[in-house]
């Protein structure tokens, strides 16, 4: 997202003004206008007026953050639409809101679920509930949130990551102190609709601009239009999904306080559970509205350096000035939605299930709401503090780790919830050690798979997905034997356990119509077969040309360059590399055609045995190819590729500098560009680890190298001005030739 504020216009940013003063002028209607019952607790549960359409947008809402917006496009770049998992596997789990929890949860009359499993269990487990939902609150919604969010408004409007931060917190805090759920619910229903028309419009744009679905499709790998991917695969395998998932799932949807808030602030039953079937189907939008950019981004910018730019670059490149500012406010309403919503929620646990249950029980309906006010405002000075520490970590994906945390954090909750709703003779005892030892075994096996044992490092893991279901099938199994051995502790049990009522048959249809939908598109998007691309070799040089995106470079130094070549040849032959994937220069050794899974392992193998230092390439940030020219895109039937390969300067901002220029070459050098396709030149991919470089260039069978690049530059001028100007960002490695900068990597001879 670099480079963002440079596409931004004096209209888009009168746009992002006119959207917030809206956006305000609504909150302020809600909260001083609108007349409300004084004695209702409106901060909370919004006086339980809340329609199926308001609670519908508020979970949506709440679940949208700045991750759908710019994560979810980075994924659709990067893996296709197997990412649509996360979104679509969530209707079984609404299904079991509407129909087990919600009822539950609504017959109870309770403000909170920490309340809830209160009535259930009793005191002590309705403490623990409550600390653990507040400090979850204020670490994942809000402090993870508000850093992802500070970091797209610090971007977009060129301000510090402090002021966008607090900007965010100030219009949050605003609706949630002045009218809380109701102004949130209210706020949400204009957003949400804003957000589904600009993204729905970027969609329909990019679909025009790639020339229609069917180019779309024929332009992307297959397996990108698969939702369940082989068991092996190393990212999305479809048993960690089968099985994983819902163990996040009902925790998520079931029994997290930040989604469910709103349904319990529904007006009856009837209303929360259309709301929970219209969160189902807003939850099919979203492949469309946030994966399927990521992919048309894909077809259409294929030399993105960061994939996390996909959405924004579509957005700048596709979109007028006015709607750029348009697709920004909505990128604010997302992140407003899921802060003011997770304030509330925090303000709701605490002052009820903390400090009334704790230490006021006689406070009247006015302290509580005072109360409630005062744990906002510190609750969003606490998330900025926590947001800016964030900030300054560096070398994280935190996006994954979130993700694992998540897998590790749901198993205590998921079994607790659901023994305490299915299974009567739950005892308080099982929920507690669920609770208290079954947490700190679930974070226990996260933290050693995440930080003691790395699973980069370490093979021997499982997916976190699948850690996760094993983790509750064992607690499951101690809640139920504590349960059915307990015979001594008291079951306190203030919830009826009468029959579920029955759905009406128009809900039926409802729920139906989301069933028959969702299991549809199962079918649409899956059994695309990946295609084999056959790779042709030429003069003794395998072509080079990276066709999966799976496959990565990596190169040993060795210790000298005396080394035996042919000892490293048959260690890299153990990981099936065929030994014309392998080429050296002097004590390099390149391998090419790597499969992401095999880079543990050799890497490792390589430390074990002293070999050398070891680079792994997966920044392909130039990636030429007759796609780029206007005039003649055929590709020759028979390519030979070389392979050479450099450092860059050790300045850090010349080789930002160095790495910008190729990024955008095709707007500020297109001659450039144009040379290329005029000569003939097929592919040509530059990688980069830290300052080593290597290009690998790809020419028809039947040419040479030095004439072909003898003529471009001649028939060229901008090329020879390109290739003059890049020599002051190039240093020659050790060993090279006086003069010489660039040197060839060659098939070792066997």
């Amino acid at each position: 997202m670099e480079g963002i504020s440079e596409y931004i216009s004096s209209l888009d940013y009168v746009v992002v003004i006119a959207y917030l003063i809206i956006l305000i002028g609504i909150g302020y209607w809600v909260s001083f206008i609108k007349k409300r019952k004084s004695e209702d607790n409106n901060l909370f549960l919004a006086g339980n007026s809340l329609s199926a359409s308001s609670i519908g947008l508020t979970m949506w809402g709440t679940n949208i953050g700045p991750s759908s917006l710019v994560a979810s496009c980075s994924i659709g770049y990067t893996t296709g639409i197997v990412a649509g998992n996360f979104s679509w596997l969530a209707f079984p789990f609404l299904i079991l809101l509407a129909f087990v929890f919600g009822p539950k949860y609504l017959d109870a009359k309770t403000t909170t679920l920490p309340e809830f499993m209160g009535k259930r269990f009793g005191d002590s487990t309705r403490n623990i509930l409550a600390w653990y939902a507040s400090i979850t609150i204020l670490i994942s919604w809000l402090g993870l949130t508000l850093f992802a969010g500070g970091i797209i408004v610090q971007q977009v409007l060129g301000i510090p990551f402090w002021a966008s931060a607090l900007l965010l917190v100030l219009i949050a805090v605003f609706f949630t102190v002045a009218g809380g759920l109701e102004a949130i619910a209210y706020t949400n229903l204009f957003q949400m609709t804003l957000m589904i028309l600009v993204s729905l419009g970027l969609t329909i744009t990019g679909i025009y601009k790639a020339g229609g679905v069917m180019a779309i499709y024929e332009s992307t790998p297959k397996e990108y239009w698969n939702l369940l991917l082989p068991a092996d695969d190393p990212n999305y395998p479809w048993i960690a999904l089968i099985l994983g998932y819902p163990v996040m799932g009902v925790w998520f949807w079931c029994t997290d306080q930040s989604m469910v808030q709103s349904v319990l602030g529904a007006k009856n039953l009837e209303q929360g559970q259309y709301g929970a079937n219209l969160t189902g189907w807003l939850k099919i939008l979203e492949v469309g509205l946030f994966i399927i950019p990521g992919i048309i981004c894909f077809v259409l910018f294929p030399n993105l350096q960061d994939p996390d730019a996909a959405y924004m670059t579509m957005v700048t490149r596709l979109l007028p000035n006015g709607i750029i500012g348009l697709i920004i406010a909505v990128i604010i309403a997302s992140l407003v939605s899921t802060i003011d919503s997770a304030l509330n929620s925090l303000s709701t646990v605490f002052t009820m299930d903390i400090y009334v249950k704790r230490f006021k029980p006689k406070a009247d309906n006015k302290e509580i709401i005072k109360i409630g006010r005062i744990v906002v405002f510190v609750g969003a000075v606490v998330a900025i503090f926590i947001a800016m520490a964030v900030n300054s970590v560096k070398g994280l994906n935190l996006f994954d780790i979130f993700q694992a945390i998540l897998g590790f954090v749901a198993p205590p909750l998921t079994v607790v919830f659901l023994f305490g709703v299915l299974w009567k003779k739950t005892t308080s005892r099982a929920a507690n050690f669920t609770l208290s030892v079954g947490t700190a075994i679930s974070i226990g096996v996260g933290a050693m798979y995440l930080w003691v044992f790395p699973k980069d490092q370490y093979d021997f893991w499982p997916h976190f997905l699948l850690l996760s279901f094993f983790i509750f099938c064992f607690l499951a199994l101690m809640a139920w034997l504590i349960s059915t051995f307990d015979t001594k502790s008291e079951n306190v049990n203030e919830l009826s356990f009468k029959p579920l009522v029955a759905p009406s048959t128009k809900m039926k249809l409802a729920w139906g119509s989301l069933v028959v939908a969702m299991l549809a598109l199962y079918v649409l998007f899956n059994g695309h077969e990946a295609e084999a691309k056959p790779l042709t070799t030429t003069d003794g040089i395998t072509e080079i040309a990276n066709q999966e995106k799976e496959e990565l470079l990596v190169e040993i130094v060795l210790p000298t360059d005396n080394a035996e070549a042919e000892v490293s040849v048959g260690l890299f032959q153990d990981f099936g590399i065929a030994p014309e994937h392998i080429l050296r220069w002097n004590n390099r050794i390149l391998l090419t055609h790597i499969p992401k899974q095999e880079i543990e392992g050799i890497a490792r193998k390589a430390k074990d045995l002293a070999l050398g230092e070891v680079l792994i390439f997966k920044d392909l940030f130039y990636d030429y190819d007759r796609s780029w020219c206007e005039k003649d895109t055929t590709q020759a039937s028979n390519i030979k590729a070389y392979c050479i390969t450099t450092n860059m300067v050790a300045d850090t901002a010349m080789q930002n500098e160095y790495i910008k220029l190729h990024v955008e070459q095709q707007t500020l050098w297109p001659g450039v560009g144009e040379g290329f396709c005029n000569e003939g030149f097929q592919y040509i991919k530059m990688w980069k680890s830290d300052r080593r470089l290597v290009l690998i260039v790809g020419i028809p069978a039947d040419m040479d190298l030095d004439e072909m690049s003898r003529m471009n530059a001649e028939n060229h001028p901008k090329v020879q001005e390109w290739n003059e100007y890049m020599g002051q960002f190039q240093e020659a490695l050790p060993g090279a030739a006086p003069g010489q900068k660039w040197v060839f990597m060659n098939q070792i001879e066997r």
